[in-house]
């Protein structure tokens, strides 16, 4: 008898980094009344993640856990005065096991224990089943927003039934932490696409999300736990057009996606408007090419929007357009007479084009050519230090800005994550930075801190997140 704790989760499986709320109520099985923590106040309650097979601890999770790890200066003490709990009386509060967490859980079957400390001895819960599901990702966007500096990110998860859940999340300055929540179920069908919408101005609150079905777009706005908006669906493309990442918030409560269709008579861009009177075409784009691949594009509010994109044989073009699609090149430019082995643009602001060239000899070079012509490099190329031994021949790249000068280069292949950084025309020696199997969507990004660091999906693990060294 006396005091009775017990813990409940209220979906029975979730997926890595998703909101993950728990039931935890005290019961009073007294003869008198007693003395428990304060419900307005901070979580008292310990939780533990045991692995089903085994009963082992794997994951220690607790709000004072949270707080200390989170707190830089302290805020004012408070005073939260014992609440008594009469006889017969249960008390419940919801704790989100994820959002006190700064690591995705990792796929598994576990059981939740909770502890409750009291001066005699701390009461422990009976144990509760929980699933963290193996994710199926198949498509991600994810981007540091203009703004706010903060790493917004979107993605479509297959379930097993063939349906499809959209995912929505933003995190900030440590972007470990913060949590994904469900947005939006779909029927099964064929593939989805994504785009998470970043501020191109301050756009109030809310982040907008499109997705791409068949050539159907739709798009919706989510804030906090919760959509907040969602028109109606409109036909917007051919059923093998292919959805831009990421998207822009371009005004308060206004956003702008853009879809690319390969036809007979060249490519170009559509734009579509999503706003709260519904999502509508807003502009199209004439590249002046055809068969274009891995399009990429840039959006500056008083220059325009430059459209970046690889031909048949590799090399890399830009045009520019005004904000109503009117071109400002006559034709396509070429941005450089080599064939980048992987290349990045940034989304917003100036349109720095990044690449990294692989020579005969098998020696790498990162090269960063501005606005995308050669004759206005403001770099020559810098040549990579060697990766060390166990890297592929070809391994995967990615880049990002850390100050004017500076950039931060990301390699991965065989297992391993390595991390330089380019300054002043030269590399310093490549750090391990993570081990990895088979990594996807590999994104290097710096939020507001100048602190760089390396997103990428694993296999049957899920999106996991790592500082570069400084």
């Amino acid at each position: 008898m006396g005091l009775v704790i017990g813990t409940f989760p209220k979906q029975r499986a979730v997926l890595p980094g998703e909101s993950f709320l728990v039931e935890t109520s005290i019961e009073n099985r007294d003869t008198v009344s007693a003395s428990v923590a304060n419900p307005t106040g901070p979580s008292p309650f310990a939780y533990e993640l045991l692995l089903e097979k085994d009963r082992s601890v794997r994951y220690e999770v607790s709000q004072e856990e949270r707080d200390s790890r989170r707190i830089r200066d302290l805020p004012p003490p408070r005073d939260f005065p014992p609440h008594t709990l009469a006889v017969g009386e249960s008390q419940q509060r919801d704790d989100d096991l994820a959002e006190m967490h700064n690591e995705d859980f990792a796929p598994g079957k576990y059981l939740i224990k909770v502890t409750y400390p009291t001066e005699s001895a701390p009461l422990v819960s009976a144990l509760a089943p929980v699933t963290v599901l193996v994710p199926h990702v198949e498509s991600l966007s994810s981007e540091v927003c203009g703004t706010r500096n903060v790493l917004v990110t979107a993605y479509a998860h297959r379930r097993e039934d063939g349906g499809v859940l959209i995912m929505q999340r933003e995190a900030f300055t440590d972007p470990r932490e913060n949590i994904a929540f469900r947005r939006v179920q779909l029927d099964p069908g064929p593939p989805v696409q994504v785009a998470i919408a970043i501020d191109a101005t301050n756009a109030g609150n809310g982040r907008w999300f499109g997705w791409l079905r068949a050539g159907t777009l739709e798009a919706a706005v989510g804030w906090g736990n919760r959509v907040i908006l969602r028109p109606p669906p409109v036909r917007a493309s051919s059923a093998d057009a292919i959805l831009l990442s990421p998207g822009f918030q371009v005004d308060v409560g206004v956003a702008l996606f853009g879809i690319v269709e390969n036809a007979a008579g060249g490519a170009k861009v559509k734009t579509m408007r999503a706003s709260s009177t519904g999502v509508a075409p807003a502009f199209e784009m004439d590249l002046g090419a055809q068969g274009v691949r891995n399009v990429r594009w840039n959006l500056n509010l008083q220059n325009g929007i430059a459209v970046f994109w690889q031909d048949a044989e590799g090399r890399v073009f830009r045009r520019a357009f005004d904000m109503q699609g009117k071109p400002r090149d006559a034709a396509p430019i070429a941005t450089s007479g080599l064939v980048p082995i992987e290349w990045s643009v940034m989304p917003l602001g100036n349109p720095d084009l990044r690449t990294i060239i692989r020579s005969q000899d098998g020696r790498y070079f990162f090269r960063e050519l501005g606005s995308g012509q050669e004759n206005a490099a403001r770099n020559s190329p810098v040549e990579l230090l060697t990766l060390p031994e166990g890297a592929p021949a070809n391994p995967k790249f990615a880049f990002c800005t850390i100050s004017s000068g500076s950039s931060a280069i990301v390699a991965a292949g065989g297992g391993t994550i390595w991390a330089t950084s380019v300054t002043g025309g030269s590399a310093r020696p490549w750090q391990v930075v993570a081990r990895a199997e088979r990594p996807q969507y590999l994104h290097a990004f710096a939020p507001r801190d100048r602190t760089c660091w390396v997103e990428w999906l694993e296999a049957d693990v899920g999106l996991r997140r790592a500082a570069l060294p400084r």
